[in-house]
Parts: structure tokens; sequence; C-alpha cells
């Protein structure tokens, strides 16, 4: 039998976190939440956050340029039922929202939420009720995927999105993209292990730089 990978790359290899190798239009970093990922939980929900908090400090190391314009969540609840919320201890969900709130190792822009289950929407209202304004007003739901969710694709375009968010990138595989940061020399660029074009945002000259876009009211 194979040797068992090391708890942290056995946790990267789960798919619950992305970072997608292009940029949105303000130049801020992608990270994703698939819910997939968890029917069932293949680590430890303890684990799991652990790693994507070593993740946001990955993508923020040296890179000023992350560090200033911050990091934005796509939420992927496709495959998220309520049977599958038993997999949370309160601990966990505790944990989850200090992340959501004020710990992270940067700045949280904004979260979009897409492929809501409608059977979760009264759920996703009392979350919401217990979040900050501030966070609240950064936080989009949609029912649909990302070719649904329109205000979405203003700030990410669809080439950047992966084909199983409703994107048309079908050349991404996080587990190519864990490869390369298991290996990654650390004198590399600090977003060498994305992907060889992954230094270039997907913003044009034009688009502005500005770090915080206009607040948007949350429709669900």
């Amino acid at each position: 039998a194979a040797p068992e990978a090391p708890p942290l790359e056995a946790a990267l290899r789960v798919g619950m976190h992305w970072v997608l190798p292009r940029r949105d239009r303000l130049g801020r970093r992608v990270v994703t939440y698939r819910a997939a990922a968890l029917s069932p939980p293949k680590r430890p929900i303890a684990e799991l956050q652990q790693m994507m908090c070593l993740l946001l400090e990955r993508i923020t190391l040296n890179d000023p340029r992350t560090l200033h314009a911050g990091v934005v969540f796509l939420v992927d609840l496709k495959g998220a039922s309520v049977a599958a919320l038993r997999h949370f201890a309160l601990a966990d969900v505790q944990r989850g929202m200090d992340m959501l709130t004020d710990a992270f190792p940067c700045r949280l822009r904004e979260i979009w939420v897409i492929n809501l289950p409608r059977i979760l929407a009264p759920l996703a209202a009392l979350v919401l009720g217990l979040l900050p304004a501030k966070l609240r007003r950064r936080l989009h739901l949609s029912y649909g995927d990302a070719r649904h969710t329109p205000s979405l694709l203003t700030s990410l375009p669809a080439d950047a999105i992966p084909v199983s968010m409703g994107g048309s990138d079908a050349t991404f595989d996080w587990d190519t993209v864990v490869d390369r940061l298991l290996r990654v020399p650390a004198t590399a660029p600090p977003d060498a292990w994305l992907s060889a074009s992954s230094s270039s945002s997907s913003s044009s000259p034009g688009d502005d730089p500005r770090p915080n876009p206009p607040s948007t009211s949350v429709v669900v």
C-alpha cells in the first residue's frame, strides 16, 4: 500500500478549499470553499479549518499586493444538506465564525455564495443575522451557479472560474496545484505555485485597483 500522506498534505488534497490561479478584477486573490468535499469529510473539520488558515498565510507571504488588496471567498454549496451539518461540532461552528469575523491572516473583502440549496435558505438567514453588519454588506447569496450569478461575473470572469462551479475554466486541477505548492523552492515568487500565468491579474490596466469595491445589498 502507498504510504499515507502527512496530515497537512492530506487536508490540502481533500479539496475543500482551493486558491484559484487568477485574481479578480480588483486584484484580489480568490479562495473557494466546496461543500461537496465534505460528503463525507475525509479529515476532521478542525484540521481542514487549520489548513485554510495556512493557505491564507501562504498566499499573503511576501506578497504585498495580496496583503493590500485582500481576498475574496467563493463558497460553492452544491452538495450541502441538512444531514451534512451533523459533521460540524459546536466548537467547529464557533471557530468558523471567529475566523470569518476577525481571525484571518488577511483582509476578507467579499464572500460570494453560489448554489445555495433552497432548503438551507432559512439557516442562511439565521447565520446572516449573527454576522456583524460590516461582514453582511460583503456577502452575496445566489441559488444558482456562477453562470446564473451575473454580479459575480462582473468581478470574476467565467474563464477564471472552474467548470465545476459554473465557470468555463476546464484546465483547473487542484491536485496539480498542490503538487507545485509542495515542491516550490523558498526563493520562488510568492504565487509561483499557482500557475505559470498566476502573476497576471484578470483585470485590465484600466480597472480600479482600489481594494474596497462599493457595497451591494444581500439578496437571497
